[in-house]
């Protein structure tokens, strides 16, 4: 079957500066995470994060809270030993990859299979949440924010092979030759199977 393309690493996403362990176990912010409220989850995983003392978590337009210029989003996440990136309705978003650069990333549940997909405790951290129907119960982000910040050296090492896997298998180039690869390998005698 064939997987759903998610956002690649654009452009203007891209962050050339490699992870280094000095300035990573320097940095001095828990987790920074600016976002939508696009799904109504990610209220629940807002306020589980609020509750913990390294977190700062903006919601764009919650109280007036303006969407901030994205060079100062950027600069912010790197000062953080991690941020979260939360699917919204069928989709990924382009924080997986604006994060995987720059940082650890705190993955949700993904709602689509993807060609290349992330390991928890290998390129990323995943936390999960408890639902009941279309309605999100609670999260475990926290304990894995705690964990990030109680294991730094492992946490180090999560950052940056998830940064070389966006480098690698996430970017616009890595995007297209999958779409190649799929149309010369495809029997279009047959119905095309999607994998979701």
């Amino acid at each position: 079957g064939y997987y759903a393309i998610d956002y690649p690493l654009y452009m203007h996403s891209e962050c050339s500066d490699r992870p280094s362990r000095v300035d990573y176990l320097g940095r001095l912010d828990g987790l920074f995470l600016s976002w939508g409220a696009s799904h109504p989850h990610r209220w629940v995983i807002t306020k589980a994060l609020r509750t913990h003392p390294r977190a700062e978590v903006l919601v764009i337009e919650e109280n007036g809270t303006p969407r901030m210029l994205q060079s100062t989003y950027f600069n912010r996440m790197v000062k953080a030993r991690c941020s979260a990136s939360f699917d919204g309705y069928g989709t990924g978003s382009f924080r997986m990859t604006e994060v995987l650069v720059r940082t650890v990333l705190l993955m949700g549940p993904l709602s689509t299979r993807v060609p290349f997909p992330l390991v928890d405790g290998e390129t990323c951290v995943a936390y999960d949440l408890t639902v009941d129907g279309e309605l999100c119960l609670g999260t475990n982000i926290t304990e894995k924010l705690q964990w990030v910040l109680d294991n730094p050296e492992a946490a180090f090492r999560v950052y940056e092979a998830g940064y070389d896997w966006a480098v690698t298998k996430l970017t616009e180039k890595a995007t297209a030759q999958y779409l190649i690869d799929v149309i010369e390998k495809h029997d279009w005698s047959k119905p095309t199977r999607i994998t979701l």
